[in-house]
């Protein structure tokens, strides 16, 4: 029997290897899913090698398997998923970027996956805690020490692979990793004591013990929702503070594929109408949005024609926006249960808090300034149906532009004035779009080509050599 667990893990770790051999010479946008297929491979190496020995004892030899099958094959699907060909390649660099700036000693791969949502998932700390009984200290050290402390995989929905302007969603995702960091700082037996001393109230319990055992419950509930809550909340608001706009627009565009805007989700996620409506506050201070007409700000005093109509529309989606937000209906459905009131009631004390410590993690905010000087010369390139990927200020006077200025530019014109084609022409509006999203991830692919060519010494933007 020992021979054969040790043969079909020798032959498990061969097939993954194999496997993880092909995935690695596929083209990628970005270093980081090739580094962990060379992980991957390295890991059956040893595995193999361990499994082979006739010091390998049977308890060991026989979790060598269950870990390949349970734990190391799954990971494939990250490296296969972030191939060029099925991610938004010229986003992916940009984004893995930002991810290095808000979580410094940590590395990203973008990768597409079936579900229908964004996500963020850890990729070494599992395996590392699971080598440990597999392999010597010295074979996990001499693993690990070509990659980073921390590899996360941002998933995004297959089909929107094209779709780059929903893609803000992963400053989102970025963001998460904080929360255990915002977590540790809080003074979590006070806010417990708190909860359930709120919690004490309302409990209507004769019985002493059954009483205990119903205020243990609704405490462990609002602590769940309540810290949910603070980390959509924190997400949100780095994602506004990296692509301001921006990251309201794509919020919403998700929001509306939910079945209730306002309900806790079985997962414990916030309502969707508390989040928009938090994020419209956080874009309201960062001086995004006016809080008297709730109109975008930034704008330059003199704009094109037709980035003034992009404006008048956008502006009052913004307008029909606030309204959506301003209906308590959220608010209503969190009082109905005593748990989710006081949950929803300490999160609100803590969210000034949450923004504090959002702002301490992207010092290099996206502004208003930049905006205006940025975005409305990206949306004339965009109506003329050029790439929205630099200012034009003569030949060796081109501008490099923000990632969150060319996406910003896109959000602009696929509301002010993609939106209002649909009522005309449906087939024509879906086309267009494509279009947009085309020229997009065009434009930030040049935008790159760009900022790397300026590094160069001896060259300006047109080519020629500098003047000495």
């Amino acid at each position: 029997m020992n021979d054969h667990v040790r043969s079909s893990a020798f032959l498990k770790a061969e097939q993954i290897y194999e496997h993880s051999a092909r995935l690695k010479i596929l083209p990628f946008p970005s270093p980081n899913p090739g580094l962990f297929a060379t992980f991957i491979c390295s890991v059956c190496e040893k595995l193999k090698a361990r499994v082979s020995s006739p010091d390998a004892g049977e308890k060991e030899t026989s979790l060598i398997p269950i870990f390949l099958v349970d734990q190391i094959a799954p990971t494939l699907q990250f490296i296969e998923g972030a191939s060029s060909e099925n991610t938004p390649a010229s986003l992916v660099v940009p984004v893995e970027r930002i991810g290095e700036e808000v979580l410094p000693g940590s590395r990203f791969m973008v990768r597409r996956q079936w579900r229908y949502n964004y996500s963020v998932q850890e990729l070494l700390r599992g395996l590392k805690e699971d080598l440990r009984g597999l392999l010597s200290e010295a074979e996990r050290n001499l693993l690990f020490k070509d990659l980073p402390p921390r590899l996360f995989a941002i998933s995004f929905p297959s089909f929107e692979r094209d779709n780059a302007v929903l893609h803000v969603n992963f400053a989102h995702e970025i963001a998460h990793p904080l929360e255990e960091v915002y977590l540790g700082r809080e003074n979590r037996p006070a806010i417990l004591l708190e909860l359930q001393r709120e919690i004490q109230k309302g409990i209507k319990v004769d019985d002493p013990v059954q009483r205990v055992v119903e205020v243990g419950k609704a405490v462990t509930d609002a602590r769940k929702k309540r810290e949910a809550a603070l980390m959509e909340v924190l997400s949100d608001t780095i994602s506004a503070r990296v692509f301001g706009p921006s990251a309201l627009f794509a919020l919403y565009e998700v929001a509306t594929l939910s079945r209730s805007m306002d309900r806790i989700s079985a997962d414990f996620h916030p309502p969707w109408r508390f989040r928009l409506r938090e994020i419209f506050s956080t874009l309201v201070d960062l001086r995004f949005v006016d809080s008297a007409t709730f109109q975008l700000k930034g704008w330059p005093t003199e704009i094109p024609d037709c980035i003034s109509a992009v404006k008048r529309v956008v502006d009052d989606w913004l307008l029909q926006l606030h309204r959506v937000v301003e209906q308590t209906a959220d608010t209503t459905e969190i009082e109905k249960n005593l748990s989710d009131k006081q949950a929803y009631d300490s999160a609100r004390r803590a969210l000034p808090a949450v923004r504090e410590f959002a702002a301490e993690k992207v010092p290099q905010q996206y502004t208003p300034t930049v905006f205006g000087e940025e975005v409305p010369g990206l949306l004339a390139r965009l109506h003329a149906d050029l790439p929205p990927n630099r200012i034009e200020h003569g030949l060796s006077e081109n501008r490099e532009v923000r990632l969150a200025s060319i996406l910003a530019s896109g959000w602009l014109f696929k509301l002010g004035e993609l939106a209002p084609v649909f009522g005309k022409d449906r087939d024509a509006y879906v086309q267009r779009v494509q279009t947009l999203n085309r020229l997009v991830l065009k434009a930030i692919q040049l935008s790159e080509i760009q900022t790397e060519y300026a590094k160069r010494p001896g060259k300006q933007d047109n080519g020629t050599a500098k003047p000495a």
